[in-house]
Order: structure tokens, then C-alpha cells, then sequence
């Protein structure tokens, strides 16, 4: 059948033009080849795609089930323990990566139900004419723009924090702790306008085209990552000598794991950001030629495989921040009961509290520093 829409095809089906592997005709209708689905003409079986993907998808939506449930347990003991004294940055960082991280759950929960209900993929947006969507399309657009908007928020915080913790224990003069607050500001400006332009995108649906918008937040993610490692790492390097030295085995052994812990989530993190810019490099540009082209009925699409590839390297570093505070704050509850036993009644979650005094007890004036602008323990 001759077509120029997908709404030129009956039931189901969508409309190939001038496709590289199918050469017998210029247009025809077919199976969307996008979620795999094959046994035309009503194209409600499962392919060879629509199989793997369902696999991918359930381990996606367990890993993200699983976090999730560790966020709210971490977030219900963090915010109803009024021992556990929590700054408004540590606050929100919890709470980013547990939004970030059910968004995605209910994101790729939304394409399971997709893959399992091909009968209802007739459904026109009102700003496209041409292409069918699922009914679900809106619903799964929606969870995918606020998962990147959350990711994005959440490693943005992390990383500032790493830095923000590593400067509070140098010498800074009052003008360099300005220059640096006006930094946050405008990386929390910068947080805003991401979010107002994927939105916008993605209500027009142009996902491709948020890829390549997203492209200098993600590489400032990566150069924020880099500089806040290393000056994390210097700085409880400093520490762990300086326990070496007291020969506090405790102190050492939980520093020791502390640098651990933030090496591994630098890497895991940077490593995703990288492999995020490929795969969404990937999408956007066969997106552009076409995904028709790369996508056959049947087969696997290279297209298809590249967007999911986007959003498991996104849920990769997300959850290796949300494991990074679940283990600081697990790490800090067992260092509290060592020091002090079960009378410590003035818990405060900070990451500088794995400093030693001698690091993170500098005098107001080696700081230079007014009164009003000295930093006492910089939060998670």
C-alpha cells in the first residue's frame, strides 16, 4: 500500500519512504519497527527487539526499585531524626536523587506497558500529523524530560559540594569565597534554564534535538566532576596522613574508605557522562538522517538501541551518586557511635566531619575570613 503518513496505514501500522533495506517499493506500510513489533498486518507480536527490550527495561526498572526504595528509607531516617542536624544543601541533594531516580522508574515502567500494548499505538499529538504515537507516548515523555532535569540537578549538586568541601579547608580570602558563591549561583541559574528549555522540547517533542541542547551541561558536569575529585582527593589525602601520623586506626581506616568511596563515584560518574555524550550523539544524528533508515522491520534498531543506551548510562550515574550518600551516611552514623556512643545527641551530616581538626579547624583569621563568612562543616 502506497502511503505519505503514518495515518495513511490502517490499524497499527506506519509508513516507510525510501528506506536503504527495503528496495522493492518507494513507500509502504508496515510494523513499527521503533518497539520491535512484528506479524503484520496487525502487528501485535513481540520481535526479536521488542524481547530484548522488555529484558533491558525489567532489569532497568529493578535497579531503579531498588534505589528508590533505599532513597526513602535513607530520606525517612535522615528527616525524622531530629538528632541528625541536615543543611538545606544536603537536604536537597537527598531529595534530587531520589526524584531523579523515580522518575526514572516510572519511565521505563511506562515503556513496559508500551512494548505490551502494540494495539494502541494510534495516537496523533496534536503539533505532528504525520507520525502515530502510543497512547502512552505523553505520559512516557513527561517521566523522561523530569528524570533528565532531577540527573542533571543531582550530579550538579554533588559535584559543588566536593568542591565547596575541599576549598573550606585552604586559606581563601574573603574575595574568593565571593567569586565562588557567585559560581553556585549561576551553575543553580544555569540548573534553571536546562530545565524551562528540556521542557519546552520535550513538549514539542523534539528529543533529538534536546540531546545536542543538554551537550554543554554534560560536559561542564564532567569538568566539574574532574576538578571536584581532585581537590576532594588532595584534601583527605592531607587527613589520612595526618591520622597516619596520630595513629587513630579508626580515623584511618574510615578515610581510607571515604577516598575510596569518592574515586569510585568520580569514575562511575564521569565515565557515564561520557558514554551519555556518545549514545546521545548516536540517537540525535540517525535521528536527524532518519531512524526509519536504521530500524527494520524485524530487526534491531541501531537508533532505538543508542536512546536506550542514553538512559541506562543516565540511571548508571545517578545511582552511583545516590550509593555515594547512603554510604557517607551510613559511614557517618557508625563514626558518631564509635566517638561518642549512644549519648551523642547533636549529630550533624557533613562530609567535613571525616576531616581532622587540624584541616577543618582553621582560625577565622588564617581563613581571612569575616565572622559572617566563616564556614564551619560544609554538608554532603
Amino acid at each position: 500500500m502506497v502511503c505519505e503518513t503514518d495515518f495513511d496505514c490502517p490499524g497499527t501500522q506506519i509508513c516507510y519512504i525510501d528506506v536503504p533495506w527495503n528496495d522493492d517499493r518507494e513507500s509502504f506500510c508496515n510494523c513499527s519497527s521503533w518497539f520491535g513489533w512484528t506479524g503484520f498486518p496487525e502487528c501485535t507480536e513481540l520481535g526479536l527487539q521488542t524481547k530484548l527490550l522488555l529484558v533491558a527495561l525489567s532489569f532497568e526498572v529493578l535497579v531503579a526499585g531498588m534505589f528508590t526504595l533505599l532513597s526513602i528509607l535513607d530520606g525517612y531516617h535522615v528527616f525524622t531524626n531530629s538528632k541528625m542536624k541536615l543543611k538545606d544543601t544536603t537536604r536537597l541533594s537527598i531529595l534530587f536523587s531520589t526524584l531523579a531516580i523515580l522518575c526514572h522508574l516510572c519511565w521505563k515502567s511506562v515503556d513496559i506497558l508500551i512494548l505490551l500494548a502494540p494495539e494502541k499505538n494510534t495516537f496523533q499529538l496534536p503539533n505532528d500529523e504525520n507520525e502515530k504515537y502510543h497512547d502512552y507516548i505523553p505520559v512516557e515523555r513527561g517521566a523522561a524530560v523530569m528524570t533528565m532535569i532531577f540527573s542533571v540537578i543531582t550530579a550538579a549538586h554533588v559535584s559543588v559540594l566536593w568542591i565547596e568541601v575541599a576549598y573550606s579547608t585552604k586559606h581563601l580570602v574573603v574575595g574568593q569565597m565571593v567569586k565562588f558563591k557567585k559560581y553556585k549561583q549561576g551553575l543553580y541559574l544555569m540548573e534553571v534554564a536546562f530545565a524551562v528549555m528540556l521542557s519546552v522540547i520535550g513538549a514539542l517533542g523534539q528529543f533529538y534535538i534536546a540531546v545536542f541542547i543538554s551537550y554543554p551541561v554534560v560536559l561542564l558536569l564532567c569538568v566539574l566532576y574532574t576538578v571536584g575529585y581532585r581537590q576532594l582527593r588532595s584534601t583527605l589525602q592531607q587527613s589520612l596522613s595526618m591520622h597516619s601520623q596520630d595513629r587513630n586506626q579508626f580515623e584511618y581506616s574510615h578515610l581510607r574508605s571515604v577516598i575510596k568511596s569518592v574515586r569510585r563515584t568520580a569514575l562511575v560518574v564521569i565515565g557515564s557522562l561520557y558514554m551519555v555524550i556518545i549514545a546521545g550523539g548516536i540517537y540525535g544524528t540517525l535521528s536527524i538522517i532518519g531512524w526509519q533508515e536504521f530500524s527494520p522491520v524485524g530487526g534491531l534498531s541501531i537508533v532505538f538501541w543508542a536512546n536506550e543506551a542514553f538512559a541506562i548510562f543516565v540511571l548508571i550515574g545517578v545511582c552511583a551518586v545516590r550509593l555515594f550518600a547512603h554510604e557517607s551516611l551510613h559511614a557517618f552514623k557508625t563514626r558518631s557511635l564509635h566517638r561518642t556512643g549512644s549519648k551523642d545527641d547533636n549529630m550533624s551530616f557533613t562530609l567535613s566531619s571525616t576531616l581532622p581538626r587540624k584541616v577543618k579547624g582553621l582560625k577565622k583569621e588564617e581563613r581571612g575570613l569575616s565572622h559572617s563568612e566563616k564556614t564551619h562543616d560544609m554538608d554532603l
